[in-house]
C-alpha cells in the first residue's frame, strides 16, 4: 500500500479500534489474569479482524480510475475528474448521449473523445 493509503487504514484501524475497544480491553484482561489460552487466541484474533477490516475499507475508498470514453459518458452530470494531464474537470449535461466537460480554471469545454485519459474521478455528480 502507498502511504497515503497506509495513513487511511491507520485512521480506519483506530476508529474501528474506537468503537470495539471495550471488547478487546476485556479479552486482554482475561488474557492477563491467565484464565485459559482461548482468550488469549481470542485476542489476537480481534486485532487480525481488525487490521483485515481497515484495509479492506481503504480499498474500497480507492478513487474510481476511467479509461476509456464511454465510461466517462456514463457519469452523471456535475461529476468531476482529474484528467491524464492533472487537470480538474467538471462533467456538464449531456448533449445527444455525450458528456462535455469543463475547466474548473479558465473556461475550456471538451466533449469526452478529447479528454485525456486515465482520469481519476473525484466527485460523482447525482443521478438525475
Amino acid at each position: 500500500m502507498s502511504t497515503e493509503r497506509d495513513e487511511l487504514a491507520e485512521r480506519i484501524r483506530g476508529e474501528i479500534s474506537h468503537h470495539i475497544s471495550p471488547v478487546i480491553g476485556w479479552l486482554r484482561l482475561d488474557a492477563e489474569k491467565g484464565r485459559s489460552d482461548e482468550d488469549g487466541k481470542r485476542h489476537d484474533a480481534w486485532l487480525e479482524r481488525l487490521d483485515k477490516a481497515a484495509e479492506a475499507v481503504a480499498e474500497l475508498t480507492k478513487p474510481r480510475t476511467i479509461t476509456t470514453t464511454e465510461e466517462l459518458d456514463a457519469l452523471p452530470h456535475e461529476s468531476i475528474i482529474l484528467d491524464a494531464k492533472n487537470v480538474c474537470r467538471e462533467g456538464l449535461t449531456s448533449i445527444e448521449g455525450r458528456n462535455w466537460w469543463r475547466t474548473m480554471g479558465p473556461a475550456r469545454v471538451l466533449p469526452s473523445r478529447e479528454v485525456q485519459l486515465p482520469a481519476t474521478v473525484l466527485h460523482e455528480g447525482a443521478e438525475s
